[in-house]
């Protein structure tokens, strides 16, 4: 019986599955170290608990009459063998949304195949050639292929998916441009309002680069340069807004 490393689990979100209302699994550890990260507790920290599938189950089954769906994420979840747990949510009539870094392509593609998720939301932290930086580890010509290789899959496979990116002030934002050059074959992209209040993992109880995040405006500013069919921006002063739709 495998076992789970669980951060936590949020009975109830209105946010983190689009149009849904869904419970939240956070699973501990990640590949990846990106300076940005503000969930620095389910990359380094040590407070998790083991459970087992069942045991996450029948937790969530205590929120059944409330939610629609349920979110994996992390963390980077694809790390774990979460393919029994996708069965099982399935099994209860619940929708699942996964959120990965995009490092296990495998695992994206077989659970995608198996129609044992619905929705696929990917961070691309920056234009695959320029990616460890923003990664926080030195990531190998293989290791982008494989980011790249999940990328291109996703946008082949008829899954719902968005792809999403925080504009970090000296992390990625200068590399804005490029990165919608690389993203420009996706149905919909994101582009998040860098906040860190509470601390990152590249500085732990501080901010990364001690720049302001950037405003609304600039960040539609840097929507332009996005060639997608769908483009949306995510501020703390307005939530998420769709910038540009001509999807059919």
């Amino acid at each position: 019986m495998e076992r789970l490393k669980v951060g936590g689990i949020l009975d109830m979100s209105t946010l983190d599955y689009p149009g849904k209302i869904s419970s939240v699994i956070f699973l501990h550890g990640c590949n990846l170290r990106c300076p940005f990260c503000f969930n620095y507790d389910l990359v380094v920290g040590k407070k998790y608990n083991e459970m087992s599938t069942e045991e996450i189950l029948k937790k969530i089954s205590g929120f059944r009459d409330f939610i629609d769906a349920v979110v994996i994420t992390g963390g980077e979840p694809t790390l774990q063998d979460i393919e029994n747990l996708c069965k099982g949510l399935k099994q209860a009539g619940l929708l699942v949304k996964l959120d990965t870094n995009g490092t296990n392509p495998g695992l994206v593609k077989k659970l995608v195949s198996q129609k044992l998720v619905d929705f696929v939301a990917m961070d691309v932290k920056a234009p695959f050639a320029e990616y460890s930086k923003s990664a926080g580890v030195n990531l190998d010509e293989n290791a982008t292929k494989k980011i790249r290789e999940t990328f291109d899959f996703l946008i082949g496979s008829g899954i719902d998916y968005e792809f999403r990116c925080p504009v970090v002030p000296g992390v990625n934002m200068e590399l804005m441009e490029r990165l919608a050059e690389d993203v420009k074959d996706a149905k919909v992209f994101v582009l998040e309002q860098f906040w860190a209040d509470k601390g990152t993992l590249g500085n732990i109880g501080g901010t990364v680069g001690g720049e302001a995040p950037r405003s609304h405006e600039q960040l539609l500013g840097i929507a332009k340069l996005f060639k997608n069919r769908i483009v949306k921006i995510k501020t703390r002063e307005r939530g998420e807004e769709t910038i540009k739709n001509t999807a059919p």
